[in-house]
């Protein structure tokens, strides 16, 4: 999936893999489940996948926006700029560069 412009999406899926790349302005919502989910958010926009229950989940984000995700087993995230990524689930690597942050809801 590839979003680049103003959006607005509302998505419930149930796939093995997610390739999420969110290159805009807007809000985004993901449900559902998958086994790895690999999100990339750069732009001003808000995503929004506390409900997709996935086992992996990769995230990567640069920009002004909010990231909210839900892993079973493993979160690796990194957020740059002024990103802010929210998580529930147990965190195996996290990297953070100029005023992002990272934080556990």
């Amino acid at each position: 999936m590839l979003s680049a412009c103003t959006t607005s999406v509302d998505l419930n899926l149930d796939v093995p893999r997610l390739k999420a790349l969110f290159y805009s302005t807007g809000k985004s919502i993901l449900s559902g489940s998958c086994d790895v989910a690999n999100i990339k958010s750069n732009g001003v926009s808000d995503v929004i996948a506390s409900d997709l229950v996935a086992k992996v989940v990769n995230v990567a984000t640069s920009g002004i926006g909010t990231v909210k995700v839900l892993c079973v087993d493993e979160c690796n995230i990194r957020a740059d700029s002024i990103s802010t990524v929210y998580y529930r689930g147990p965190i195996k690597r996290e990297q953070t560069n100029g005023l992002a942050k990272i934080k556990q809801w």
